[in-house]
């Protein structure tokens, strides 16, 4: 089991529901509270399917390091050109490092799944 993910998830899950809670109501009928919010808060945006309490709820029995490897996955997707602004890569550069990593190091192309 990815344990550090796991850590990292239940980190950022507790940022995110601070964020949430200072977030709630501030929306308007013509702008709702997005991803783009909690991003200028410093948060990551956790996806429904990234957050801890969904990885709480998971039945027994079901598969929790694929769980926390789908969840990370998911928040990479929604903050991976905040992370590149974060350190100064254009997004061109960030992907070329992300398909590096999976292509030479992981030793497989980024299309294709872990088995």
């Amino acid at each position: 089991m990815p344990v550090l993910g796991l850590i990292f998830l239940r980190y950022a899950d507790f940022k995110f529901a601070i964020a949430e809670k200072e977030l709630a109501g501030k929306g308007s009928g013509r702008r709702a509270i997005g991803k783009e919010d909690y991003q200028a808060k410093g948060v990551m945006y956790l996806p429904p399917p990234a957050r801890f309490s969904k990885l709480l709820a998971l039945p027994e029995g079901e598969n929790i390091g694929k769980a926390i490897n789908e969840a990370m996955k998911a928040v990479e997707a929604e903050n991976d050109t905040v992370l590149a602004g974060h350190y100064g890569f254009t997004a061109e550069e960030l992907d070329f490092i992300l398909n590096y990593d999976i292509k030479y190091r992981l030793g497989r192309n980024a299309g294709e799944e872990e088995e």
